[in-house]
């Protein structure tokens, strides 16, 4: 139980005491809640619980992509090449 005030301080006792992974599941859930919320507040739009519940764990579901994500992919770089036959200067 973290018993800061202050929302700021919480946030970075909460960071510090977690492990990523966890930290993650924190701020993909703080994350849904203020997006939500805003929804509510500026467009008037309401989702129900169990579809938010539904969007946090889709989010949670995708894994990160580490490198450039193309590591069994060889990549050619680009190269010169001449011009087709038909072409006039």
């Amino acid at each position: 139980m973290i018993s800061e005030e202050d929302v700021k301080s919480w946030l970075s006792v909460v960071m510090k005491s977690m492990p990523h992974d966890a930290l993650t599941r924190v701020a993909v859930r703080l994350w849904v809640i203020w997006h939500v919320w805003r929804k509510v507040f500026h467009e008037d739009v309401y989702q129900s619980p169990l579809s938010t519940h539904c969007f946090v764990e889709d989010l949670l579901m995708i894994k990160p992509v580490t490198g450039s994500g193309r590591s069994d992919q060889h990549v050619m770089p680009p190269r010169w090449l001449p011009h087709y036959s038909g072409y006039q200067r």
